[in-house]
């Protein structure tokens, strides 16, 4: 996705197409395989993945983002609510 850069934080920046600021190739994942996105961004070492809708690259369409925040999130929610998680830890 977006390349981790300096020049991302100035104005200048914000003139500039974003393909200029993108990997190639783009890596996204199928709506229908987002049980394997926090695999993916492990393996090509990536922090944002796209998500597509559609059989092929010709039809995808664009539904959305995964992040490594929204993960982590989503991964602390889950062992909560399965009772795992007692908010306290021990220090080894």
């Amino acid at each position: 996705m977006l390349k981790r850069h300096k020049s991302l934080r100035s104005k200048a920046a914000l003139q500039r197409p974003i393909r200029h600021f993108m990997t190639k190739p783009v890596i996204t994942l199928s709506a229908k395989k987002i049980d394997r996105a926090p695999e993916v961004m492990v393996k090509k070492k990536i922090r944002h993945l796209p998500i597509v809708s559609g059989k092929d690259s010709a039809s995808s369409r664009f539904v959305g983002v995964v992040n490594m925040e929204s993960l982590l999130s989503y991964s602390v929610k889950k062992v909560k609510k399965a009772n795992c998680w007692t908010g306290k830890h021990r220090t080894l």
